[in-house]
C-alpha cells in the first residue's frame, strides 16, 4: 500500500498544496495513506469512499481530516456533477498549531482512533470553506497563508463541533439520507422512511438535523428540486408531470420552492438548459 511523501507533488516543497478531484478531468487514485495531513471537503455532489478499510457514503458538505501515516483512503463511486477539495499539509504546520493554540493537543488531526474527524457542514459553513478555499488557491503557497486558511476553519467550523459528533459509523442515518435522495422516496412520509430503518420518527429527525444540518423536510426537498432539474434539463417531460413525480401535490407549490431555491421559474431553468444542452441540438 503506497505512502505518500511532500515530494511526490513533482518534488515541489511548498507550504500546502490545494487541488479539486474531478472525475471529468482526473481519475481518482488508488487507495494510499501520506506522510502529512490532508483535507478532504466534498463541495458537491456525493462520493463513496473507501477509508481505513470500510466504505462510508459521503454527501455534500462531507469534511474529512486525514492523518499522517494512520488515514488510508480511496475513491470509489461518485455522482456526476462531484467537486472534492483536497488541501494537503505539513505535519510541521500541525504541530506548531496544535502547540501554539491547544497546549500539544488538537485533537482534529489526532489520536488513534479507527477513523479520522469526519464532519458535515450546514450550508453555512460550506459557504465559507468555499470561499476560504479559492481564496487560498489565489495565494502564494506560504506558511502564513495556510496557517490563515486553518486558523478560520478551526474558528468558523471545528469550535462548533464535538470531535466524537461526525457522521462515520452512523449507517442507518447514511441509509436514511440515500432514501430522502432517492425519487422513489419522494411521495413517503417521515414514517415511512423511519419505519424502513427501524427508528422513531423523532430520533431519525434528530439525528438527521444533526448530521446534516438541515431538517428531514429540507434535505427532502432539496433532493426533490435537484431532482426536477434534472429532469427538466435532460427529458421533455411536462412541467406538471415533472412536478408530480417529485411528490409535489400542489403546482403552485412547486413553482414557489423551485423558485426559491434556483432563482428562476421551471420554464426558464429549461429554457436556459435547452439552449446549452447538445442533446437538444
Amino acid at each position: 500500500m503506497k505512502i505518500l511523501s511532500w515530494t511526490d507533488y513533482d518534488g515541489i516543497d511548498e507550504e500546502f498544496h490545494a487541488t479539486r478531484l474531478n472525475p471529468k478531468v482526473k481519475t481518482f487514485i488508488q487507495l494510499h495513506g501520506h506522510s502529512y495531513a490532508e483535507l478532504i471537503f466534498v463541495e458537491k455532489g456525493w462520493c463513496i469512499q473507501e477509508l481505513n478499510g470500510k466504505l462510508e457514503m459521503l454527501p455534500r458538505g462531507s469534511l474529512i481530516l486525514l492523518r499522517p501515516d494512520i488515514d488510508f483512503h480511496s475513491f470509489h463511486e461518485y455522482s456526476e456533477a462531484v467537486s472534492v477539495i483536497r488541501i494537503s499539509i505539513k505535519e510541521s504546520t500541525i504541530d506548531f498549531l496544535s502547540d501554539r493554540y491547544f497546549n500539544g493537543n488538537m485533537s482534529y488531526w489526532g489520536g488513534q482512533n479507527q477513523h479520522p474527524v469526519i464532519i458535515l457542514l450546514n450550508e453555512k459553513q460550506i459557504l465559507w470553506l468555499s470561499l476560504a478555499y479559492r481564496n487560498l488557491t489565489k495565494s502564494d503557497r506560504t506558511a502564513l497563508a495556510i496557517e490563515r486558511f486553518l486558523l478560520g476553519l478551526i474558528d468558523e467550523v471545528l469550535l462548533h463541533v464535538r470531535v466524537d459528533e461526525n457522521i462515520v459509523g452512523k449507517d442507518w442515518v447514511t441509509k436514511a439520507y440515500e432514501k430522502i435522495q432517492n425519487p422513489e422516496y419522494f411521495t413517503k412520509s417521515v414514517n415511512d422512511i423511519a419505519e424502513f430503518i427501524n427508528k422513531t420518527p423523532e430520533h431519525l429527525c434528530r439525528m438527521i438535523k444533526r448530521n446534516f444540518g438541515r431538517t428531514t423536510t429540507q434535505l427532502k426537498n432539496e433532493a426533490k428540486i435537484n431532482f426536477a432539474c434534472e429532469q427538466l434539463a435532460f427529458s421533455r417531460k411536462e412541467i406538471v408531470d415533472i412536478a408530480f413525480e417529485c411528490g409535489f401535490q400542489s403546482i403552485s407549490y412547486f413553482y414557489h420552492l423551485f423558485l426559491k431555491s434556483t432563482g428562476i421559474t421551471p420554464l426558464e431553468y429549461r429554457a436556459i438548459n435547452l439552449r446549452n444542452n447538445s442533446i437538444f441540438l
